[in-house]
């Protein structure tokens, strides 16, 4: 790839325009087991719903911030002055840094359950870590973050959580 050595995939779409879109370096840099395993993971997203749950929770939570920032202007004598601006500017930097590790620990159950679905598809535990070390070392990935780090910037369980889930399989 031009733009990027990270091998990837992602399951994308809705109604008629689904589909499971798979990065040049992960075809040409990854074995067939291992390919096979990442369009796996990528149908159980599918299989679970997860673009389909991400969209509602996003209406439910967009829908929650502009409650908040219309209780905040009516309560302040603030609508129409461009202070106005600036206050939800700021107030919608707060709330999405504060909310982070909650849409992180949602993302990372979504991936945990579509690994989950890999497995039983698959019934291939050791193409799973193997997938998982190539991965790790392809994107430069750190294996075993800090907690802190874990909740507020991953989206995916970091790669030893994987690794060890991969290998308690049965």
């Amino acid at each position: 790839a031009v733009i990027t050595n990270k091998a990837n995939a992602y399951f994308t779409g809705i109604g008629g325009s689904k589909r499971i879109v798979v990065f040049d370096n992960l075809i040409n840099n990854f074995s067939r087991k291992e390919t096979l395993n990442v369009i796996a993971h990528e149908i159980g997203h599918w299989y679970n719903w997860h673009i389909f749950k991400s969209i509602i929770i996003g209406i439910i939570s967009g829908t929650a911030g502009l409650f908040l920032i219309n209780a905040v202007f009516t309560y302040s004598n603030m609508v129409g002055d461009f202070k106005s601006i600036l206050v939800i500017i700021l107030l919608m930097s707060i709330i999405s840094f504060l909310s982070l590790p909650l849409q992180n620990a949602v993302s990372r159950t979504f991936e945990r359950q579509a690994d989950n679905f890999t497995m039983h598809a698959t019934e291939n535990p050791d193409t799973q870590i193997q997938l998982m070390l190539k991965l790790a070392e392809s994107n430069l990935s750190n294996v075993s973050p800090h907690w802190y780090i874990k909740y507020f910037l991953y989206s995916h369980p970091p790669i030893m959580e994987r690794i060890e889930s991969a290998k308690n399989f049965d």
